[in-house]
C-alpha cells in the first residue's frame, strides 16, 4: 500500500444484514477513527483486480492520521473464500470485526433487500427462492477459488441461507489471524446493548469510550411475519452448524 496512505488498522467482515452499516456509522463519529471514504469497499472480494493503489485513495494521508485508527467495511468479505488469505497477505497485524445475527432473520432480511434493489429476478417469495439456492449456488464456490478474478453473481446477491452457516466462516478468520485478532459480536446484543457492545469494539481497537451523538441504526425494516412452518425448517437446517458455533464461541451465540 503507497507509504503516503494509512493503512487500515481494522476491517469489518460482515455478516451482511448483520448491524455492520450502525457500527461503521458510530465508529465514523468517534475522535481517535479514521473510516474510509465510504463504505464497502469491496477491495479483498470483487475488487482485487484493480490493486493496491486503488484500494489506497479511499483512506486518509499518513500524515493526516493524527493517532487515529484507520478502518473499513465491507460485508461480503466474511463468506468470500479468498477475503481473509488477501487480507492477511496486505495487513497481517489488521484487527477484524464480525457480527453474527439470527442466520433465519439475516437470511430473510437478505432476501428483502435483494428484492428493493432488484437483484432477485425469479421470484418474490421467500421459500421459492431459498429452494432454486443450491442449483443457484452450485459450484460458485469453487469456481472463486480457480479464479481469482472470477465474481459470482449468485455468491454475492442470492446466497441467502449459505451465508448463515457461519462455523466454517468464523473457524476460518480465526486460523488466518488468530482468535485474538478477531472480534465476534451478535447482532442482538449490539443494538439491544449499543453502548456496551460498542465499547468493547472500542477497546478491541485499544482506543476510547466514547458515545457517538448519532446512535440512530442504519437501514432499520419491516417485514411480514415468515410462516411458522418455514421458521422450524430453517432451524432444522441451521441445526449442526449452530452446534458447531456454539462448540466454538460459547453458548451465547446460539439463536434458539
Amino acid at each position: 500500500m503507497p507509504s503516503t496512505r494509512a493503512k487500515p488498522d481494522f476491517i469489518i467482515i460482515g455478516v451482511q444484514k448483520g448491524g455492520t452499516s450502525s457500527l461503521f456509522k458510530y465508529l465514523s463519529q468517534h475522535p481517535q477513527v479514521a473510516t474510509s471514504s465510504h463504505k464497502e469497499l469491496h477491495f479483498f472480494d470483487v475488487n482485487y483486480q484493480a490493486g493496491m493503489e486503488w484500494y489506497a485513495q479511499f483512506f486518509p494521508l499518513e500524515a493526516e492520521r493524527q493517532g487515529r485508527v484507520v478502518g473499513e467495511a465491507s460485508p461480503y468479505y466474511i463468506f468470500h473464500p479468498l477475503a481473509a488469505g488477501r487480507i492477511k497477505a496486505h495487513l497481517p497485524d489488521v484487527k477484524i470485526i464480525a457480527m453474527l445475527r439470527d442466520p433465519i432473520a439475516r437470511a430473510y432480511s437478505q432476501f428483502q433487500m435483494q428484492l428493493r434493489h432488484k437483484n432477485e429476478k425469479d421470484t418474490d417469495v421467500f421459500e421459492e427462492a431459498i429452494a432454486l439456492e443450491p442449483a443457484r449456488m452450485a459450484g460458485e464456490h469453487e469456481k472463486i477459488l480457480a479464479d481469482e478474478a472470477y465474481n459470482s453473481y449468485n455468491h454475492r446477491k442470492l446466497s441467502y441461507l449459505s451465508r448463515g452457516l457461519y462455523f466454517e466462516q468464523v473457524q476460518q478468520w480465526y486460523s488466518v489471524f488468530g482468535r485474538e485478532r478477531v472480534l465476534v459480536l451478535k447482532s442482538e446484543d449490539f443494538f439491544a446493548r449499543t453502548l456496551v457492545e460498542f465499547h468493547k469494539v472500542c477497546a478491541f481497537l485499544g482506543i476510547a469510550e466514547f458515545r457517538p451523538p448519532d446512535l440512530q441504526p442504519v437501514n432499520v425494516h419491516n417485514y411480514p411475519d415468515l410462516a411458522p412452518e418455514t421458521i422450524d425448517r430453517l432451524k432444522a437446517y441451521y441445526r449442526d452448524d449452530g452446534d458447531k458455533l456454539a462448540g466454538l464461541l460459547g453458548e451465547h451465540f446460539r439463536w434458539w
